[in-house]
This record gives C-alpha cells, sequence and structure tokens, in this order.
C-alpha cells in the first residue's frame, strides 16, 4: 500500500488535535525555509523495506510542543525537553504510518537532529512530504525510501 499526501495530512492533523489539542493546518512548504531540528524514525519490516518518517520544524514550535506534552511552564522548556518532543511527535507518528501500512516492521527509537540539515541529506527517495501551519509556526512531515547498505 502506498500512502498519499492527503493520507499523511490526515494522520498528522489527528495526531495533532489529540497531543496538543489546537489547530494545525496543511501547507504550502516553502522551498527556502530553514528547520532548526529535525527528527527520524526508521521502519523495517523483515522482507526488506525500509522507510524513514522525517519531522522537521523549528525551535519555537518544538518548544511548544514540549509545553504541552510535558505540563511544563514556558521558562522551564530547555533544549532537551523540545528535542525529545519532537522526537515524540516522530515516534507516534511513525506509528501510525507502520500500522496503516499493516507491515509486520520494527519501529526505531528516534533519531533527533539540532541545527542546520538539507533535507536532501537524507538518502532515500521521498515519497511524501506535506507541510503544516501550526499557529503560524511551520510543521514538515515526510515519508522516504531508506536507502540500506548492502554487505558485499
Amino acid at each position: 500500500m502506498q500512502l498519499t499526501d492527503e493520507d499523511l495530512i490526515e494522520m498528522m492533523t489527528q495526531i495533532w488535535d489529540t497531543m496538543i489539542g489546537e489547530e494545525l493546518y496543511a501547507t504550502e512548504i516553502a522551498a527556502d525555509h530553514a528547520f532548526g531540528m529535525y527528527s527520524t524514525v526508521d521502519i523495517d519490516s523483515p522482507d526488506g523495506a525500509s522507510l524513514a518518517v522525517v519531522i522537521e520544524c523549528g525551535a519555537a514550535l518544538a518548544s511548544r510542543l514540549a509545553e504541552v506534552l510535558f505540563s511544563m511552564s514556558t521558562d522551564e522548556v530547555a533544549a532537551e525537553d523540545a528535542a525529545d518532543a519532537v522526537g515524540e511527535l516522530a515516534n507516534i507518528f511513525g506509528g501510525n504510518v507502520k500500522g496503516v501500512l499493516a507491515m509486520s516492521a520494527t519501529l526505531s527509537l528516534p533519531k533527533v537532529v539540532v541545527g542546520s540539515v538539507e533535507p536532501g541529506s537524507y538518502t532515500g527517495a521521498v515519497l511524501n512530504r506535506v507541510g503544516f501551519d501550526a499557529g503560524g509556526n511551520r510543521l514538515v512531515a515526510s515519508l522516504r525510501e531508506r536507502q540500506l547498505a548492502v554487505a558485499e
């Protein structure tokens, strides 16, 4: 089964509504928009299929996510909390993708990168990439084929 952009939009808006309880709108992705935080979760199936779920957002949205998820005030949120919150979002989103694909697969722990990462630095073809607006902050969710090293 191949997921569509609309499938990812529906998944993310439902997750966001459940986790955050605030509006999240699908929107265009600005080509020059830079994000400060990236989280990936890998989905590997026994048949060799391998996908990566990638969440991209800025520090302000990551902090807001941490505030709500961890019941913290704005002043209490540290960079580690924001990174954990983005990782948790990637983990939940990855679990939803895995469930919809009905894959007998494993889901990795989330990996979070803070700083400048070019989206093209992820290996594998982009299957879907959708943008969202959360209170004026941007969020991008993508699903990619993941290239695995083959032993020679």
